[in-house]
C-alpha cells in the first residue's frame, strides 16, 4: 500500500518516468517513506491558494485530493521519516487555547503556554480569531509601562534645558540655506503673466483651456489666478455663471473656443446627457447590461471559490 501510495503521488505531481519496483519489502518501504515526505513538503511549501486549487499554465500540475495527502501523512509518521516542512500550521487545541486566554493574560505568559510559538505567530492567530485584549488589563499594563525604570530613566524631566535650545533662532542658517532658499517677494522662474492662455493636458479637464486672469486668487479664479476659458467666453456675454450650472460645448470639441457653441445647462441635465440613455442605441445598452451581469456573475462565483478554498485549508491544517 505505501508503494502504491508513493507512485501515486509521484504521477500526480510531476511527469517522470515510471517508478521501478523495489528489489526487496525494505526497499519499497523506504522509498515510500522518501516519497511520503515529499509530497508533504510540496504541498505546505505552496505559497498561495490559489496556486494548490487551480492548475498552473506553466507546469499543469493541478491539486492534490486531500485524501491523497492525509494518506501520505499517515504512512510518513509511521515509518518514522520527519517533516521536513518549516511550516506549523495552528491546530484547535491551540486556537481554542488562544480564544479562551488571550484576552486576560500578557503575551509574556501566552508564550509559555504556547511552547514554539513566536510573539508574532500568537499576534498575528488572534488577529484572524478576532479576539482582543480586555480594556482593563491594557489600561494595567500601560501603567506598568509607563512607569518601568527605562521610561522613566529617558523622559523629559520638569524643569530639563533641551540640548538643541538656541541653535535654532532668526536670522541663523546652515551651510547655504541662505543662497538657495525663497524670500519674500520673489518671482518663480515659471511665472506668466496675465492674460497667458495654456491647454491643459492630463486628468479630467484633459483638453480645456484656462487663461491666467491675475497673479492671486479671486472670485471665480483658481488659487493661482487662473480660469477656464470657455466659462471666460460666456460669463463676458451672460454674467456669472450660476450656482449649479456648467458651461458645455454643443459639438464637445474643447477646442472650439467660440459662443455659438457654449451653452449653460444644469448638472442634472448634463447627467442625464451622459447617461447610457442617451448615447447608446437599444442594441448596445442590451449588450452593456448583458456584459455587466456577466462580470458580476463571475466575480460572485470566483468570491465563493476563494471562501472554499480558504476553508478546505483550514480544515486540512487542524486536522
Amino acid at each position: 500500500m505505501a508503494f502504491q501510495l508513493a507512485a501515486r503521488a509521484s504521477a500526480s505531481v510531476v511527469k517522470a518516468a515510471p517508478i521501478a519496483a523495489p528489489a526487496t519489502a525494505a526497499d519499497g518501504m523506504k522509498l515510500a517513506a522518501s516519497r511520503c515526505a515529499w509530497v508533504i513538503t510540496r504541498h505546505q511549501s505552496q505559497s498561495h491558494v490559489a496556486s494548490i486549487a487551480k492548475p498552473n499554465a506553466k507546469s499543469k500540475q493541478r491539486r492534490r485530493p486531500p485524501r491523497l495527502l492525509e494518506l501520505a501523512a499517515k504512512h510518513t509518521r509511521g515509518l518514522g521519516v520527519a517533516d521536513k516542512s518549516k511550516r506549523r500550521f495552528w491546530t484547535s487545541a491551540e486556537d481554542q487555547l488562544l480564544r479562551r486566554e488571550y484576552s486576560d493574560r500578557p503575551i509574556e505568559e501566552l508564550l509559555g503556554m504556547l511552547p514554539g510559538r513566536s510573539r508574532s505567530a500568537i499576534l498575528a492567530r488572534a488577529q484572524q480569531l478576532s479576539v482582543r485584549k480586555n480594556p482593563d488589563l491594557i489600561r494595567v499594563l500601560g501603567s506598568f509601562y509607563t512607569q518601568h525604570p527605562n521610561a522613566v530613566a529617558h523622559r523629559f524631566q520638569k524643569g530639563q534645558i533641551p540640548h538643541n535650545k538656541g541653535l535654532r533662532r532668526p536670522g541663523w542658517f546652515r551651510g547655504r540655506m541662505r543662497e538657495t532658499q525663497f524670500v519674500k517677494g520673489i518671482t518663480p522662474p515659471n511665472t506668466v503673466p496675465v492674460g497667458t492662455l495654456v491647454r491643459i493636458s492630463g486628468g479630467n479637464s484633459d483638453g480645456y483651456y484656462k487663461r491666467k486672469m491675475a497673479d492671486s486668487p479671486g472670485p471665480g479664479l483658481s488659487r493661482f489666478g487662473w480660469k477656464l476659458e470657455h466659462v471666460r467666453i460666456w460669463e463676458e456675454k451672460h454674467g456669472p455663471l450660476p450656482r449649479g450650472h456648467i458651461v458645455v460645448f454643443k459639438d464637445r470639441d474643447r477646442s472650439h473656443l467660440t459662443l455659438k457653441n457654449l451653452e449653460c445647462i444644469t448638472l442634472a441635465e448634463n447627467m442625464r446627457r451622459n447617461t447610457i440613455h442617451a448615447r447608446r442605441a437599444p442594441a448596445q445598452k442590451r449588450a452593456i447590461y448583458a456584459l455587466i451581469a456577466l462580470k458580476r456573475k463571475i466575480s460572485k462565483l470566483e468570491g465563493k471559490w476563494q471562501t472554499t478554498l480558504r476553508k478546505s485549508e483550514k480544515s486540512y491544517s487542524t486536522r
